[in-house]
Parts: C-alpha cells; structure tokens; sequence
C-alpha cells in the first residue's frame, strides 16, 4: 500500500511538471517582437491559452524567466512611477523585486485576472533581510493566490545574479509563503488567523489570540471597494494593529501617512479655491444688489430680473455652504485656512438670506404697496 501512494505521489508530481512543462515551452515561443509591451504579450497568452490558471501560469513563467535580478540597483531604487517601471524593465529586462511584481501584475490584469503588488519583507534561514520586497497576490477561479516571480526567478549570491527557475513560488501555499513572506497589510496574509510582525519574528504562522477565524476574502473586497485615501487609511490602521515592529515597515507607514495626507492636499485646495471664488463672486453680486435696492430698483425691470438679481448670489453663497460641509479630509497644511473659510461663509449667511427676504416679500405686495418699502433706509 505504501510503494502504490508513493508511486501516485511520483506520478502527480511528474504530471504537474509536465503540464507547466508544455506552458513553459509554448510561452518560449512569444515572436520577439510582441515581448516590448504588456498588451502584447497578454494578447499571445489570451490567444494560445484558454483557462485562468495556464493563463498565469505563462505571465508567470514569462516574468520569472525573461528578467534578471539586478543586482548593483538592489541597494540604490529609483523613484519611478508604475509606468516607469514596466516600460523600463521590458527595456532592460532587468529589474528588482518591485519590477518583477509590477510587469507580473501587470500582464495578469491585461488577461483579466484580478491581481494585486504586495509589499512587505522577508525572512530567510531565521535572518529578517536587510530590504524590502514586493511579490504578487492573483485570484483564479474565484480563490486567492500568493506568487513571487523574483524569488522564483533565481537567487543572488555573492553579489551575483543566478538565473534558476524556481515553482516553489508559483501559486505558493499561504502557510508556507508566511514562512518567508510577511506583507505590511495582513489582509494579504491570506491568514484565517493573521500574525503579527512579532510572531513573524518568532517563526509563528497562526496567532493564538484570534479565536474566530478572520474572513479575508470579505475584507480584501471591502478593500476593492474603498476610493483610494479610505484603502490607505485602513491600510494605517491595520499596520498599527500588527506593530511597527522594523524600519521597513515604519517607512512603508510613513508613506502612507504622507500620500495621504498628499490626497488630502490635492483634493481640498482646487474646491477650497472654487469655494473662494463663488463666494467672493457671490459678495459681488449680492453687492450689486444691494447697490440697486438703494436705488430704489430703479431702472424698472421686471419682477423676474429682480428676484435674479438676489437669487443668483444666495444660490452662489448657499452652493459655498453645501462644498463646505461635503469636506470632510483637510490636511494640516489647510486645516488653518479651510475652519477659517467655513466660518467666514457661515457668518454671512444673515446678510444673503435678509435680501432673499427682503425681494420675496417686496414682490408679494402689490404695486401700491411697494413704495412703502423705501420709506426708510435698507441694508
């Protein structure tokens, strides 16, 4: 019995080999000329493979086994955006973690495979490595995978790069990846039981202070579904949870502090700027207004054209109250100026709602009745 489970063992193994074998081989045959842009090299994937899984399998393969680690940029990253990076690594075919994860991510989402760049660090022969890392999380047929196309590129020693194939990172058990790989952002932990940096430390995979299993299927589409500052906001929270046990992670915290707050910077000041210059537009008006009132609304004008003229700045103030109070992220750079604002409009509304009046009441009278309303003076 023993000698027939270890001959299915063998048999399973040597099956799987040799159906990434033929991926491999077909993915080998990409025309040269279609391996400079991701659109190109998805569309010969979508073209020669049919299922998501042999679809990643060759993004994959390709990414592991068309770029090589470069190693004298491994101590000094450029600052590039993700653009700059894809278009650059496809160029060289070289590249560091973070190219490798977002050229990977990169074809995978062009086939229309969900996939995500995780951030974190690393952990190899108990030693926590001296940088940071980046790898990949895909969902195929509706069930979350963990991938790291650097490691499973090759290995560096010495200094230098050695080009070695490696599946042990190709759709990578959670348990075992965690082993290694320990993400900023435990959702990405694909954990029931999430860990924190301390217990990474210390080896352990599951915590034991968690005693219902944690959904991070729900939370990582609860994520999807959050705009860009809320997914960094919830991002801090859950870095502090885990405990900002290194610098890489302190960093990586600081950064999302500092992109926020970023966000929060580039939103506020054009609807800050567009608030000013209604309401400054509004004062005008209502000015104007004003300056016609003490004329007695003369010249005459219909009764339509004089409501305009008190309407237009009201709507104008009340359009100023309502973006107000719609902003609800302010930097500290703006937080000064924006309470400042908001009091200054607030403090106006008197003055813009006693014309309002003023005019609705003036024009429910009759003609008779209206010159008695420039009797005495109006402000």
């Amino acid at each position: 019995m023993k000698k027939i489970l270890q001959l299915l063992v063998l048999l399973s193994s040597h099956f799987m080999f040799s159906q990434y074998e033929i991926i491999d081989q077909k993915t080998d045959e990409i025309p040269k000329q279609y391996q400079n842009s991701i659109p190109a090299i998805a569309n010969y994937i979508n073209q020669n493979f049919t299922s998501e899984e042999d679809k990643v399998r060759a993004a994959f393969y390709w990414t592991a086994n068309n770029i090589s680690y470069d190693v004298p940029a491994m101590y000094k990253p450029k600052i590039q955006t993700v653009k700059e990076k894809i278009d650059a690594t496809l160029k060289t075919r070289k590249g560091v973690c973070m190219h490798y994860a977002e050229v990977f991510n990169a074809i995978v989402n062009q086939l229309g495979v969900k996939s995500y760049v995780v951030d974190g660090y690393t952990k190899q022969f108990g030693k926590i490595a001296n940088l940071s890392h980046s790898w990949n999380a895909c969902k195929i047929n509706g069930k979350w995978y963990l991938f790291d196309p650097t490691w499973g590129a090759g290995y560096v020693k010495d200094e230098v790069f050695y080009k070695k194939l490696n599946n042990a990172y190709y759709k990578t058990d959670a348990a075992d990846f965690l082993k290694t790989h320990m993400p900023f952002d435990y959702i990405w932990q694909l954990n029931e039981k999430p860990i924190t940096n301390d217990d990474f430390y210390q080896d352990v995979t599951e915590s034991d202070l968690i005693a219902n299993p944690f959904d991070f299927n729900r939370a990582i589409a609860e994520f999807e579904g959050l705009s860009e500052p809320d997914r960094m906001a919830k991002q801090i929270e859950r870095l502090e949870k885990t405990g900002l046990k290194n610098d890489f992670i302190k960093e990586k915290y600081n950064a999302l502090k500092m992109n926020l707050e970023g966000y929060k910077n580039n939103q506020s000041i054009p609807k800050l700027e567009l608030i000013v210059s209604e309401f400054n537009l509004a004062n005008k008006l209502l000015n104007d207004f004003i300056a016609y009132r003490n004329k007695r609304f003369m010249p005459l004008v219909s009764d339509e054209k004089i409501r305009e003229k008190v309407q237009v700045p009201y709507n104008k103030w009340l359009f100023c109250q309502q973006e107000l109070d719609k902003i609800v992220d302010v930097s500290k750079e703006n937080l000064y100026n924006f309470n400042s604002l908001k009091k200054t409009v607030a403090s106006a509304q008197k003055r813009f709602e006693e014309q309002l009046n003023f005019v609705n009441n003036y024009l429910s009278k009759s003609t008779s009745e209206r010159a008695a309303f420039f009797t005495a003076r109006r402000k």
